[in-house]
């Protein structure tokens, strides 16, 4: 029977919050939960709760790298056995030739979309995964092959490279390619897979940029090239400069279409809250249906409705950026016009004039 209330659009579920990269762009080097894998009854439970209630997609990810899972391959089985779609993402790190044997025995029609966070394109920004497992040559060769792996199976499922571009200039990604140069320069192995592919003038490349905070564009069918943004985790990497003043009201769509799973057990309504400071509940505890049905996932959506910030996350989320020890719309302006996209930076701004009203207002 499927829930009274809305179901998220985006349910993830964390097979193990462990990484092999400490990625100088990620919050995994920050995150001060514990780590560990998912108990894989924990997962059939919840592959059967989210079939029972009319979840019929998942996402096996949130932090960490899945394919350092070890029944990934069982829980891709498992999900399909209940006619439930899966999508992926890898950093490609782990790919090899039993990988490659295992991957492609298994049948992949539910799976929804996979991804490869290549991310950094050439040996000099490689160095910001901080990997002392694998050479960098020997990374792409193994990328490459997975995806001569894929053509050669004729498998349907898309299939995205992404590679992150540094056009705000954050300093955590100093490195990554930050103009239309540098990062046609980084896909020299385009034309192995198709040698007729046009890469996109330089006047595209900006207009898509600029529009967006990513972009994607098909080489061949099901495999694409995704750009996009690097972020700062929400206000987790800002500049030593600045602090944030947390938001009483604002909106995010989140609480309503997002349900992450840890890998302990405990649920969240953001995909971005990776230390779970949002805990709505525990999927060994309760069942899928008592978490979305609960008062904690409500009072947060009915707060949600009317711009109320109840958690602590979101406040600081949906926050100002500001100097520390000025906070003229003038300084803020300058000091983040260089870096920030103009609806960005727009929406910053009303924040900022939002929060100095409120504040003249009480006195």
């Amino acid at each position: 029977m499927h829930l009274n209330s809305s179901l998220p659009k985006f349910v993830f579920v964390e097979l193990t919050n462990i990484c092999n990269f400490d990625c100088t762009f990620c919050a995994t080097r920050i995150m001060k939960r514990q780590k560990g894998m998912m108990d894989f009854n924990l997962y059939r439970k919840i592959v059967n709760e989210a079939k029972d209630i009319g979840i019929n997609n998942l996402n096996l990810w949130l932090m960490g790298e899945p394919f350092l899972y070890p029944k990934i391959f069982e829980c891709i089985e498992y999900a399909k056995d209940k006619n439930i779609g899966v999508s992926l993402i890898t950093n490609g790190s782990l790919f090899n030739a039993h990988f490659f044997q295992k991957f492609f025995s298994l049948d992949l029609s539910n799976i929804n979309n996979m991804i490869i966070s290549y991310h950094t394109p050439n040996k000099e920004t490689f160095n910001l995964r901080n990997s002392k497992e694998i050479d960098f040559n020997i990374y792409c060769e193994q990328i490459s092959r997975f995806i001569k792996e894929k053509i050669k199976h004729k498998t349907s499922f898309p299939l995205e490279i992404r590679f992150l571009i540094n056009i705000l200039e954050f300093e955590f990604a100093k490195g990554i390619p930050n103009s239309y140069e540098k990062i046609k320069d980084s896909l020299h192995f385009i034309g192995e897979i198709n040698s007729k592919f046009k890469f996109p003038t330089k006047k595209e490349f900006e207009y898509y940029n600029k529009c967006n905070d990513y972009f994607r564009i098909e080489i061949i069918p099901d495999l694409y090239l995704r750009f996009e943004q690097t972020h700062d985790w929400n206000k987790i990497f800002i500049p030593q400069e600045a602090k944030v003043v947390p938001a009483k009201r604002g909106y995010c769509k989140f609480p309503f279409d997002t349900l992450g799973v840890l890998w302990n057990g405990d649920c969240t309504i953001c995909c971005v809250d990776f230390d779970g400071e949002i805990n709505i509940g525990n999927a060994s505890d309760c069942s899928l249906r008592e978490i979305l049905e609960s008062n904690g996932i409500k009072e947060i959506r009915n707060n949600m409705k009317k711009h109320i910030l109840s958690e602590n996350k979101c406040q600081y989320c949906k926050g100002m950026l500001m100097n520390s020890s000025r906070k003229s719309a003038g300084y803020y302006k300058k000091l983040l016009g260089a870096k920030y996209k103009r609806s960005e930076l727009k929406n910053e701004l009303y924040r900022l004039k939002e929060y100095l009203c409120n504040k003249y207002r009480k006195k």
